[in-house]
């Protein structure tokens, strides 16, 4: 049988290896996607309870989102460029 205090390093350094591993970080989870709403308005407010780190990471090009990316609840304006969206007259060829 081996005697406690040779068994001390090895107690040493496997105390010293837990004590350095950090537990690991939660996974992202993804906000769900909505659909906004803006009738004949050409900006909306846009605010969604949420914790921690977003950005947005898809839209189309005429839309504009302020800001793209924060910390902490998401809280955005969208903004539609409604020339670049649909033509108002339909494009006849010459």
């Amino acid at each position: 049988m081996p005697k406690p205090i040779s068994r001390l390093p090895g107690l040493l350094l496997l105390t010293v290896l837990l004590g350095a591993c950090q537990p690991p970080k939660p996974a992202p989870q993804a906000l769900e996607t909505r659909t906004v709403a803006l009738g004949q308005a050409t900006t909306l407010r846009v605010d969604v309870p949420f914790s921690g780190r977003w950005r947005v990471q898809e839209r189309p090009d005429w839309l504009t989102v302020t800001p793209q990316a924060g910390t902490g609840p998401v809280a955005f304006s969208v903004t539609v460029d409604r020339t670049r969206a649909t033509p108002s007259r339909p494009t006849r060829p010459n």
